[in-house]
């Protein structure tokens, strides 16, 4: 058969036309079958749940940040704006918390059931806000603590200046030695001299008038005798 084809150039000239047809559409077709590089495969994965919680334990605080922002951008569901509002609240980022919240309630219907502790949790967060929780027990060590700032206020305090001391102060003098004491005793002894003297003149002026009464009356009661004076010795 061959040999058949070969003695019959028509033939052999039209086989060649088919057989380049044939490859000249193949190869095009190969070369646009090929598998193109898909626009998913360079694009970064969505953090999970679990990565975010577990930066949370760690105390990585930045790394959960970013991983919880990262997921709300992805699917900025109620669950991933709570989930980021716990981790800026664990920053201590009060406002960045509150607009978390605040996002997940508007993707949330008027009558779900959510909202009430979403609600509830933006309460706590704007008393935290300004320093007063208003469930918090009062503090048992209050007094305590109020005197012991108290006693630290006294001890910064300025003391006053201590008295100016005397110097070369004379020494007290005894009353013995004071010039009024012997002029006032002097007086007290003469005014008792002269008291005690006056009633002693009194009593030896009585005395004398008593004695030379007596002896009055006794001669004027001694008989004179008669025919001349009498003398007795």
């Amino acid at each position: 058969m061959r040999n058949h084809l070969l003695t019959h150039p028509p033939l052999a000239r039209l086989c060649a036309g088919v057989l380049a047809s044939a490859l000249a559409t193949t190869i095009p077709v190969s070369v646009h079958a090929a598998p193109q590089p898909s626009e998913s495969a360079g694009a970064v994965s969505t953090p999970e749940t679990s990565q975010v919680r577990a930066a949370l334990d760690d105390g990585d605080l930045t790394t959960a940040r970013e991983l919880a922002q990262a997921r709300t951008e992805a699917a900025p569901t109620v669950a991933n704006h709570q989930l980021e509002a716990e981790v800026h609240l664990a920053l201590g980022d009060y406002q960045q918390a509150k607009r978390s919240l605040a996002a997940a309630l508007e993707l949330l219907p008027e009558d779900a059931g959510e909202r009430a502790q979403i609600n509830a949790q933006l309460a706590e967060i704007e008393a935290a806000s300004r320093g007063t929780k208003p469930e918090e027990p009062a503090s048992t060590h209050r007094d305590a603590i109020d005197q012991a700032r108290a006693d630290r206020l006294a001890a910064l305090a300025p003391k006053p200046p201590p008295p100016p001391q005397v110097v070369d102060a004379p020494k007290p003098v005894s009353i013995a030695k004071k010039w009024y004491f012997w002029v006032t005793l002097g007086a007290i002894v003469a005014s008792a001299g002269a008291i005690a003297g006056i009633a002693i003149s009194s009593a030896v002026d009585d005395g004398d008038n008593t004695n030379a009464g007596t002896a009055s009356a006794g001669a004027a009661r001694q008989p004179i005798p008669a025919g001349g004076v009498m003398f007795r010795f």
